[in-house]
């Protein structure tokens, strides 16, 4: 290799590893943030109850100002019913988010998940995997322009391994197109799907990907044991 085809290659694997870094950071922080959102919006639906005997309580005794400022309250915690349960608080709180996304872009969901007991796994990680995925599978959703668009989840325990798979309509006819020979295309496009090759490989894992017939499917398949043999390490 000449040295201006070195310096390419090089420039281009420095920044691909920083702009994965930086993906990795964001991600981490918006996670954190959602959980705690999420929990927060837990404990409000938990105390329902005790809040309803409160405000018919400033309701019978008139109470008027009272009764508009704690409903103002409980507005601004908000009250949405998640609808998975996957086990996972950080994963059902991504869910949560990923679900509202795709019905405010008339995307029909799907989900069909749950995170084995005690699941090794570290609960960032998952979340790196499914927000990239889903992530991934929301912006082909967009590009597939109108008709039926839909993103399907489904996970649980295959004997001794997780499996998590997302399938989604797509205009791609090759997988190529993402992130052709490992490398992300121009603009940056494919880093998710690297983020999650190297989160994968973490865990001495296994993804595939496929493009047919207008869906795309990733699916990827994690060794709950080498997962479990990590933790004790640490």
């Amino acid at each position: 290799m000449c040295a201006a085809g070195f310096y390419v290659f090089g420039m281009n694997r420095i920044y691909v590893e920083q702009r994965k870094k930086e993906q990795y950071r964001s991600q981490a922080a918006f996670y954190k943030m959602l959980e705690e959102q999420y929990g927060q919006l837990e404990r409000l639906r938990h105390d329902m109850k005790n809040h309803i005997i409160g405000l018919r309580g400033l309701w019978e005794s008139r109470e008027w100002e009272k009764l508009g400022a704690y409903l103002e309250q409980m507005m601004e915690a908000g009250m949405p019913a998640s609808e998975e349960n996957t086990g996972s608080g950080a994963v059902d709180a991504l869910l949560y988010q990923k679900h509202r996304q795709a019905k405010e872009r008339q995307i029909t969901w799907e989900c069909d998940m749950q995170i084995p007991g005690n699941c090794p796994i570290d609960e960032f990680d998952l979340c790196v995997l499914l927000g990239n995925m889903l992530d991934n599978a929301l912006a082909a959703c967009e590009k597939a322009g109108s008709g039926d668009k839909f993103v399907s989840i489904h996970a649980g325990q295959v004997k001794k391994c997780l499996l998590l798979e997302v399938r989604n309509n797509t205009v791609l006819k090759d997988i190529k197109d993402i992130c052709p020979a490992g490398r992300p295309l121009t603009g940056g496009r494919g880093i998710g799907l690297l983020n999650i090759r190297d989160t994968v490989g973490k865990y001495d894992g296994a993804m595939h990907v496929e493009a047919e017939d207008g869906v795309f499917t990733i699916s990827l398949l994690l060794p709950l044991n080498a997962a479990y043999d990590m933790k004790q390490t640490f």
